[in-house]
């Protein structure tokens, strides 16, 4: 299995299709621009500058053939193939998802992906001629009564606008997909049984969250040690509350920490999210179980660079691309001589 700070590329050719891999932070996949040369965001010294990767087992974020089709595809087609992957029906109440930016027949060439559109995202976006961005994180999420450029959402809103790059969220609607994002964490960190953790009536592989157990139970050192492995965080923070031994295990990305009594009603030893209030964590302790957070982004994250790599396979003719420029603003440091959580 490849260490979170290790870094690996290949350059190989699929069904007659160019295909890249890389794996590092500052880009999954790009494209120099410079005699078609493929990238990998590395900095002059050839190492990586952050862990990134669902480890070695996981999809390839790859960027695929260009412009092999007679006509050119449109933002629908893009919407079209991510309500597929992504029902919009599964998304939260509260949510705002779909297309929130572009004409749906604006024709698109090349896509990037990225977990939350920040002006450094946008700004990359122009500069690498995109013309659609995959979003986790929508805009406008809360509601707005002018756009300007005295706030960062208007300043990225009206670039976009301006340069003729559409924008797409899936966000809660892609955390509770069959192939989701909490589906694909369940899966990579070993569970089996996978069923959803707040199950849609009717069909309990749909829903919010995700719960299994795993087949051979993992003392708390070695099931820390994985779920930072396989999401490439750099720090995890824990409530070592429950069973030393792990085996029954639910998941929610993001920030979900109103999920931790569903997990316990639901017999869980163990709740796995991204952050969560210093309350959930008391309410973790007096529960018994255990609390795994693991960074909201190093939950998500993974998950948009394997979308690029899905979105290069159902659509051919794009140039399906990672953004380099998406990071967490979060950094971490143990003081030397200090106990964690003294």
């Amino acid at each position: 299995m490849i260490g979170g700070r290790e870094i690996r590329e290949l350059v190989g050719v699929l069904s007659g299709v160019e295909s890249a891999v890389s794996f590092g932070m500052e880009s999954c996949v790009s494209r120099s621009g410079k005699g078609g040369s493929i990238g990998s965001g590395l900095g002059e010294s050839g190492e990586s500058n952050s862990r990134e990767l669902w480890a070695g087992h996981w999809g390839i974020a790859r960027e695929m053939g260009k412009g092999k089709g007679a006509s050119m595809a449109t933002v629908s087609d893009v919407c079209r193939t991510l309500e597929e992957l992504a029902p919009v029906g599964l998304a939260e109440s509260w949510d705002n998802v779909g297309l929130l930016l572009g004409h749906r027949n604006w024709e698109v060439s090349t896509l990037m992906t990225c977990l939350t559109l920040t002006e450094r995202v946008a700004a990359e976006a122009v500069e690498r001629g995109v013309q659609m961005v995959i979003t986790h994180h929508p805009i406008l999420f809360r509601s707005a009564k002018r756009l300007t450029d005295e706030t960062a959402e208007g300043r990225i809103i009206m670039k976009l606008m301006t340069s003729g790059i559409a924008v797409y969220s899936a966000h809660t609607a892609f955390d509770s997909a069959t192939a989701g994002i909490n589906q694909q964490l369940a899966e990579h960190f070993g569970l089996t049984e996978i069923c959803a953790l707040r199950g849609r009536q009717g069909d309990p592989s749909l829903g919010a969250g995700r719960m299994g157990r795993l087949q051979n139970p993992l003392g708390r050192e070695e099931f820390l040690d994985r779920v930072a492995t396989v999401t490439g965080a750099d720090w995890v923070q824990w409530v070592a509350a429950g069973p030393e031994v792990i085996q029954r295990v639910a998941v929610g990305c993001g920030a979900a920490g109103d999920f931790l009594a569903d997990a316990a009603v639901a017999g869980c030893d163990t709740f796995v999210t991204g952050e969560a209030r210093f309350h959930t964590a008391i309410e973790a302790e007096s529960r018994g179980m255990n609390l795994v957070l693991l960074g909201h982004y190093a939950s998500e994250r993974p998950a948009m660079v394997e979308l690029a790599a899905t979105l290069g396979v159902r659509l051919p003719d794009l140039r399906c691309v990672v953004s380099a420029q998406d990071r967490d603003p979060l950094q971490a440091r143990l003081y030397a001589g200090r106990m964690p959580g003294r």
